[in-house]
């Protein structure tokens, strides 16, 4: 009777040994699962931060691209100005004149 208790008890603990190992290697899976999730995401992270810096650079372009535009616009505006005084000048000194 002892010989066979003590067979079950080595069994169940070669049993146990066993549940646990697997246990472990499951756990020891999960751990590299999660280790390669987290370098994806780092990835990841890495690069919609780079995407970010472009579109912000980008923006910037946009922004300075504007402002040239409308210093542009501005000059044109005074010139068109100056030129429809230039040409009310024009015409006055020209209506002077009597053919």
């Amino acid at each position: 009777m002892a010989t066979e208790e003590g067979k079950r008890s080595v069994a169940a603990s070669v049993a146990q040994s066993a549940a646990a190992g697997n246990s472990i290697r499951e756990l020891a899976d999960r751990v590299v699962a999660s280790s390669q999730a987290a370098t994806v995401i780092e990835v990841t992270s890495e690069q919609q931060f780079t995407a970010m810096d472009q579109v912000a650079t980008a923006m910037a372009d946009i922004q300075r691209a504007v402002n040239e535009n409308l210093e542009g616009s501005s000059q044109l505006e005074a010139a068109v100005q100056e030129l429809n005084q230039l040409g009310a000048d024009l015409k006055q000194i020209l209506g002077r004149f009597k053919v």
